[in-house]
């Protein structure tokens, strides 16, 4: 405990950045939360609410590896600030649903939300080795890690009060505002986001993408083969891999606190 403070006191940088992550997943767990509400509100069908479950969960299945290779070759603290305005404006259809008639539209938002979002957890996690020193880095994971989970408790929470009194406009509202102070916060980040050019960037495209295939089998195939759990430990730092089974096997993974060149 006493290291984690002394962290939070020292890095002013690693303080914007878990704080924008705390502002930026609680948003996403009101949208959830809420949404899942207020569709049985307005369907009474357990099956609408299931897809609206559904439709939050697919993303991260099927596009978490891709996600995160994208993540690993573009400039994380851009990346972040452009995956939170995408976020905030991806929710503008939600203030034309009144009724289940537009349900449709719920489905269509928390794809889209869903898939943005697999751009932004990884880029912030790949951002932390960059704002500490190697001797802080198990404690900036963990913190990381707590981070996650408050956001869960704290946003699903939320999530309820915001749906049942404000209905979908509000949720829409209050997630877009979390998206903006997160976007805010991360602007004021002064460490460089930006990734050291390497040798498959190097490549001319078809090379490139081959390489980007390839390491994508290399992140999913050992997940599949071991069934690792979201708590497994990544090897190079031992640091809790607090992000999904795929992050925690991915190869030389700076997410879970290796620090790449």
């Amino acid at each position: 405990m006493r290291a984690s403070w002394r962290l939070l006191a020292g890095q002013r940088d690693m303080r914007l950045v878990l704080c924008a992550g705390l502002v930026s997943l609680s948003g996403d767990w009101i949208l959830t939360i809420g949404l899942l509400y207020r569709v049985y509100a307005m369907t009474g069908s357990t099956v609408a609410a299931a897809l609206t479950v559904l439709c939050s969960t697919v993303p991260p299945v099927l596009l978490g590896s891709v996600a995160g290779m994208f993540a690993d070759r573009w400039d994380r603290k851009r990346t972040m600030v452009v995956a939170d305005l995408l976020m905030a404006a991806g929710l503008l259809p939600l203030l034309a649903v009144h009724g289940r008639g537009q349900v449709w539209l719920v489905y269509a938002v928390l794809l889209f939300e869903g898939v943005v979002a697999q751009f932004f957890s990884p880029a912030q996690q790949a951002m932390v080795p960059r704002l500490v020193p190697d001797d802080q880095l198990v404690a900036a994971n963990a913190l990381n890690g707590q981070v996650r989970d408050v956001s869960r408790l704290a946003g699903s929470a939320l999530g309820g009060i915001v749906a049942a009194l404000g209905g979908v406009a509000a949720v829409a509202l209050a997630d877009a505002a979390s998206f903006a102070g997160s976007a805010a916060l991360l602007w004021c980040v002064r460490a460089s986001g930006r990734v050291t050019t390497s040798t498959t960037q190097a490549m001319p495209l078809p090379r490139r993408l081959a390489a980007m295939v390839r390491d994508t089998g290399d992140g999913i195939m050992p997940a599949i083969s071991a069934g690792h759990s979201a708590s497994c430990r990544c090897s190079p730092c031992r640091a809790p891999a607090t992000c999904s089974p795929v992050w925690a096997c991915w190869p030389g993974c700076e997410r879970a606190g290796t620090r790449q060149p």
